[in-house]
C-alpha cells in the first residue's frame, strides 16, 4: 500500500464514481510499467474528506513469473471508516475486478473493468474457425484433422 506516493506514469484503464455507504468514492484503475511485467494500481479518493488510497498489485510475481491473481488490503481509518479492498485480475476475458467493503456500515461496491481487445480477437478467431469448419464440411463431408479423407461408404 502506497497512499502518499506521487502519481507514476501509466495507462488509465478505467475511472468511475461509486457510492459506498453514505459517501461517493472516485476510483481509477491504471497499468504502470514495472521491472518485471506491469503493476495494476487502484486509486480511491473520497472528495468530501480528501482521503486518498492507492492499492498496487504486481501483474507478475518476479520470483516465479506467475500472474498475481488477487490483492487484498485492509485500511482501518480511511475516510472515517474501516474498509477492505480486493483487487483481482482474470485473464480470459481480461477484466479487473475491484471490490470495496465498508466494514462498519456493511456496504459493498463491486467494479469490473475490462478491455475489449481480447473480445475482438475471440470473435475473429471464432468466425475464422467457423469458416474453416464449414469449408471442410462442404468440401470433404467431415470436419477435423482427417477431414480430407472424407466419409467412406461401406
Amino acid at each position: 500500500l502506497d497512499s502518499d506516493a506521487p502519481r507514476r506514469a501509466g495507462r488509465v484503464v478505467g475511472a468511475a464514481i461509486k457510492r459506498l455507504g453514505d459517501q461517493d468514492v472516485a476510483l481509477e484503475l491504471s497499468e504502470e510499467p514495472a521491472a518485471v511485467g506491469k503493476r495494476i494500481t487502484v486509486q480511491l479518493y473520497v472528495p468530501r474528506v480528501g482521503d486518498t488510497l492507492r492499492v498496487v498489485m504486481p501483474s507478475m510475481d518476479s520470483a516465479s513469473s506467475q500472474p498475481c491473481r488477487v490483492m487484498l488490503e485492509c485500511r482501518q481509518d480511511f475516510a472515517g471508516t474501516s474498509i477492505f479492498v480486493s483487487l483481482a485480475e482474470d485473464s480470459f476475458p481480461h477484466v479487473y475486478t475491484v471490490t470495496i467493503y465498508d466494514l462498519s456500515k456493511e456496504a459493498k461496491v463491486v467494479w469490473t473493468v475490462g478491455d475489449n481487445i481480447m473480445t475482438r480477437l475471440v470473435k475473429q478467431s471464432t468466425r475464422e474457425a467457423l469458416l474453416v469448419s464449414t469449408h471442410g464440411l462442404l468440401r470433404f463431408g467431415a470436419v477435423g484433422l482427417d477431414s480430407s479423407l472424407g466419409f467412406q461408404s461401406s
